[in-house]
């Protein structure tokens, strides 16, 4: 798919607040949370952010009352970056985009459940 500028302006954002790994073109593996994410790409703040243009491979982690559910081998590299994070633009458009509403019903349960 093409992904223009507009298009990415256009796209919904859905916030999701989650684990992220992103692994770096180096190896090198940095922890975040996610904050929100659309088809895209996603908002991953962490303390140590990665360089504007920096190739990454992203694993996110959505963590249960027993169980995680994870999704990865997800390539993107850094879009932007500021005091709080960093935006990252998925290579590929986010094909497990219409599960976010569900997941964020279960994270929000089981927040309240805690």
């Amino acid at each position: 798919m093409n992904n223009t500028s507009s298009d990415r302006r256009v796209s919904l954002r859905m916030p999701l607040v989650c684990k992220i790994i992103c692994t770096d073109n180096n190896g090198k593996i940095h922890h975040g949370v996610t904050r929100d994410i659309n088809t895209f790409g996603v908002y991953v703040e962490m303390t140590n952010s990665l360089a504007v243009h920096t190739y990454c491979e992203l694993k996110i982690v959505i963590e249960g009352m027993h169980s995680q559910l994870i999704i990865e081998s997800l390539p993107g590299k850094i879009a932007r970056k500021d005091n709080n994070g960093i935006a990252v633009i998925f290579r590929y458009d986010f094909e497990w985009l219409p599960l976010v509403p569900l997941l964020n019903n279960k994270i929000q349960v089981q927040r309240r459940e805690k």
